[in-house]
C-alpha cells in the first residue's frame, strides 16, 4: 500500500554539521525587489514550509504569485540544478514574471529553457487558468510557440496526454480516434452488415472471399455471419467474463504508468478513475497509483475466429445441399447452435419473402363502394316505381335457349420420363480443371492411361490439389515417393463428379 506520509517527497544528502555561512539565509531587504517577490522567498524558509514535499511547496508558491505580474527582464541564460522558484534568484524571478506577463498577452518573447519549463508546470497544475480545458488551449498555443525546441515538444506532447485523462476531458484533444476494420467486431452492436462482413473478411484468415458457396450465394452468407456473429456476441457478453472480441482478437498489457514525466506536479487525486482513451486504451488511478493498459488486436493469428467463419461455410453448405461439401467443421457446441439458429433465420426470411404480396387501393375501394351505392339507390326507386302502378305490364325479357358451344381445353402433353443424358466428359463434371488435369485424375480413379501432355504426374498432382482445395477444404491426392493416388476419403465423392 502506498504511503501517504512520503509520497512526493524528495530527499538529499545533508551534512550533519555546517559552518554558518554554508547555512541558507532568508533574502535581505532590497527596495528593487517587488515585496511579493521577496514574501515568496521568505516562504520557502518559513515554519509553515518546512517538512512540505518538493511538488506542495511548488503548487503553493506558484498559487501565491498566481496573477503577479512584473516588468523587468532578464537578458541572460538561466542554469539552475532543477527549474523551480526556490532555486532561482530575486532577478531571475523577475524576469521570469515579466516574461510571463508578455506570454499571456500573446507575447511569445525569446526567453531561456527554464522560463519555459515554469510555464509548463504552472499550466498543468492550473496555475494561472480557471480550468484545465483553458489550461489545455494554452499548453496547444505554447507547443505551437516553441516549435524551435523539439526536446520540450516532446515532453508537452506526452503531457498532454496526461492531461486529458489527469482531468478528464474529451478523448479527442489527444488521441486519435478508433480505426481499422476491427473496431466494427468490437462494437458488433452500433455495426452495419457491411461495416462488420468487411472486417470479417480482413481479420479472417479463412479466406472468405475464395468460398465456392459464398460466390454462389453471397447475400445469405453475409446475412448468416453477421447475425451468428451478433448473437455469439451477446450470449459472451452475458455469460463470459471476456468478450467474444478479446476472445477472438485481442490480448493485453498493462504495467504503472507515471503521469506528468519531467514535470513538476502535484498530484491530488486519490479516488479509483478509469479513463477510456480509445483504440483499446485504458488509464486507471488505484489507490493514488496509476496504471495504463492496452489492448492488442492479434487478428491475422486468430485461428478460432477463422474456424468460425469456416463453420459458417461448412454448416450452410450441409443446409443448403450443395453440390460441395467441407468435411470439417471445428465450431464448439455453442457455435454450432447458434451458426444453426441463424440460418434457420436466414430460411424464414426467405420463405416469408417468396409469399405472394397482396396490395389492396384503397382509391378503387372507395370508387367500387361509390358504384354499389349508386346501384343500390337505382334500385330502391325501381321498387317505389312498381309499387306506385301495380297494373302496369312488366314485359318479360327474352331468353336466348341457344346452348354456347364449349371449346374443350387442349390436352396437356406428356412428359418424357426419360433420366438425364450421361455427364460428357467435356464439361469436367463441373470441377475447374483443363482437359490434361480432369484426363489425369480419371485415370487414378478408374485405371487405363490418359496422356498427360509432358507434364509430370507430381505437377498436375499438385495442380489438381490447389484447384480442388476450396471446394473440399483439404488436398484429394496424396504425393508420395511413387505415382501419385486419391485419397480414400473422397473416392466415393470425386467419383460422384467424375463419371467412368
Amino acid at each position: 500500500m502506498k504511503n501517504v506520509s512520503f509520497s512526493g517527497k524528495v530527499y538529499n544528502d545533508v551534512p550533519l554539521l555546517r559552518v554558518a555561512s554554508e547555512l541558507p539565509q532568508p533574502p535581505k531587504r532590497n527596495d528593487a525587489v517587488p515585496d511579493r517577490i521577496l514574501e515568496m522567498k521568505r516562504l520557502v524558509y518559513s515554519p509553515e514550509f518546512i517538512g512540505k514535499s518538493y511538488t506542495q511547496v511548488f503548487y503553493d508558491l506558484g498559487k501565491f504569485m498566481e496573477d503577479f505580474e512584473d516588468d523587468c527582464p532578464y537578458p541572460f541564460d538561466i542554469e539552475v540544478q532543477r527549474p523551480s522558484y526556490s532555486y532561482m534568484t530575486a532577478e531571475q524571478l523577475r524576469g521570469y514574471f515579466t516574461w510571463r506577463t508578455g506570454v499571456r498577452r500573446g507575447e511569445y518573447r525569446p526567453a531561456p529553457t527554464v522560463f519555459r519549463m515554469l510555464y509548463m508546470y504552472e499550466l498543468l497544475n492550473l496555475i494561472g487558468v480557471k480550468n484545465a480545458e483553458e489550461a489545455y488551449r494554452k499548453i496547444r498555443e505554447a507547443e505551437r510557440e516553441f516549435s524551435s525546441d523539439p526536446a520540450l515538444c516532446r515532453l508537452i506532447s506526452g503531457w498532454i496526454k496526461d492531461l486529458v485523462v489527469y482531468y478528464g476531458l474529451p478523448k479527442e484533444y489527444a488521441f486519435e480516434p478508433d480505426t481499422g476494420t476491427a473496431s466494427a467486431l468490437k462494437d458488433y452492436a452500433e455495426s452495419t452488415d457491411n461495416e462488420l462482413f468487411k472486417a470479417m473478411m480482413t481479420q479472417s484468415y479463412y479466406d472468405i472471399g475464395g468460398s465456392s458457396f459464398y460466390k454462389a450465394y453471397p447475400d445469405d452468407f453475409r446475412f448468416t455471419a453477421c447475425t451468428a456473429y451478433r448473437k455469439l456476441a451477446a450470449h459472451y457478453d452475458k455469460h463470459n467474463k471476456r468478450s467474444l472480441f478479446e476472445k477472438y482478437f485481442v490480448y493485453s498489457t498493462s504495467y504503472r504508468k507515471s503521469m506528468f514525466t519531467g514535470a513538476v506536479f502535484l498530484d491530488k487525486l486519490t479516488q479509483t478513475r478509469v479513463y477510456d482513451a480509445g483504440n483499446n486504451e485504458k488509464y486507471e488511478c488505484r489507490n493514488g497509483e496509476w496504471y495504463y493498459t492496452r489492448q492488442l488486436i492479434n487478428a491475422y493469428e486468430s485461428r478460432s475466429f477463422g474456424d468460425f467463419m469456416r463453420s459458417v461455410d461448412c454448416l450452410m453448405r450441409n443446409r443448403f445441399r450443395f453440390r460441395f461439401k467441407m468435411r470439417k467443421c471445428e465450431a464448439n457446441d455453442t457455435e454450432k447452435r447458434i451458426i444453426e439458429e441463424s440460418i434457420d433465420e436466414l430460411m424464414e426470411r426467405k420463405r416469408l419473402a417468396s409469399l405472394p404480396k397482396i396490395e389492396i387501393d384503397v382509391e378503387k375501394l372507395g370508387n367500387i363502394r361509390k358504384s354499389a351505392d349508386s346501384t343500390r339507390d337505382k334500385l330502391i326507386v325501381d321498387e317505389e316505381a312498381e309499387s306506385a302502378d301495380p297494373e302496369t305490364p312488366v314485359p318479360k325479357a327474352s331468353v336466348s335457349e341457344t346452348p354456347v358451344p364449349v371449346t374443350p381445353a387442349p390436352e396437356t402433353p406428356s412428359v418424357s420420363e426419360e433420366p438425364p443424358a450421361r455427364q460428357s466428359a467435356d464439361d469436367h463434371g463441373g470441377l475447374p480443371l483443363n482437359d490434361e488435369e480432369y484426363a489425369f485424375l480419371h485415370r487414378l480413379l478408374y485405371g487405363g492411361t490418359a496422356p498427360t501432355g509432358g507434364t509430370l504426374p507430381s505437377l498436375l498432382a499438385d495442380s489438381v490439389n490447389e484447384k480442388l482445395f476450396d471446394l473440399f477444404g483439404d488436398t484429394v491426392l496424396e504425393i508420395g515417393g511413387g505415382e501419385p493416388c486419391v485419397i480414400e476419403d473422397y473416392t466415393d465423392e470425386l467419383k460422384g463428379m467424375i463419371k467412368e
